[in-house]
């Protein structure tokens, strides 16, 4: 009892460090204003148990790298895509060129809509909010159990969801070597957890090499090393 109670407080005290380190390393300048408003006779979609998503939404970016944007994100086969990007000039603020252009990136904007639309958790960003470091820890030394294989299941769909490589994904946020990923991505699929017709693959994605601004989540991806056990930014 002793070591499974010291066990557990071992595991708190590391999330709460985790958290502690991530706000420290990432100040938030409050100065760009994200919202999100889905269009409701869209309809919602069910990624798996308890994680719906509204199949379209209007995502509105207010002084996002010195532009306003608009997009209108939808889900297609069950991942989002940007159907339209409006952007203007803001009042007082520099024209549009091509190197102000630059600095949009719309993966993180669809990783953001799927984050607002969910309701999750955007700091610390861990795997989108649907694990802690502690658990994924715990996944990984449980081996391919059906509670693991829904974990991995999570990570795969939603980095599906937001066009991220989603096998990379599983194997980052896991800590797996890549067989062993594509092993127990496989056993989620024979369990049902997957869709077996999942036409996912990493080539079909490109994973985002961004950074945080102003607390909208521009860091790096699932997939990406830089997504690292406390879910802070690299510097």
């Amino acid at each position: 009892m002793m070591a499974d109670e010291c066990k557990r407080l071992l595991q708190v005290i590391f999330d709460v460090s985790c958290l502690l380190l991530h706000y420290a390393a990432v100040p938030y300048s409050g100065s760009m204003e994200s919202i999100v408003e889905p269009r409701t006779e869209s309809g919602k979609t069910e990624l798996f148990p308890g994680f719906d998503l509204w199949n379209e939404v209007t995502h509105r970016l207010v002084d996002y790298h010195g532009y306003d944007l608009e997009a209108v994100v939808r889900l297609v086969n069950e991942r989002y895509e940007i159907s339209t990007l409006t952007v203007r000039q803001r009042p007082g603020g520099d024209a549009i060129t091509g190197i102000g252009l630059r600095g949009i990136k719309p993966a993180a904007i669809v990783r953001n809509t799927m984050i607002a639309n969910a309701g999750l958790v955007l700091w610390p960003r861990f795997a989108f909010g649907l694990l802690t470091p502690a658990e994924a820890a715990a996944a990984k030394a449980a081996g391919p159990t059906m509670e693991s294989l829904q974990a991995v299941a999570r990570i795969y769909r939603s980095a599906d969801a937001v066009q991220e490589p989603p096998t990379k994904a599983v194997q980052n946020i896991f800590e797996l070597p890549a067989r062993t990923a594509g092993a127990w991505i496989a056993k989620a699929k024979a369990e049902g957890l997957i869709p077996r017709e999942s036409a996912a693959t990493d080539d079909a994605h490109e994973p985002s090499r961004e950074r945080a601004y102003s607390g909208f989540d521009d860091g790096p991806a699932l997939s990406d090393p830089g997504h690292d056990r406390t879910g802070r930014d690299d510097a």
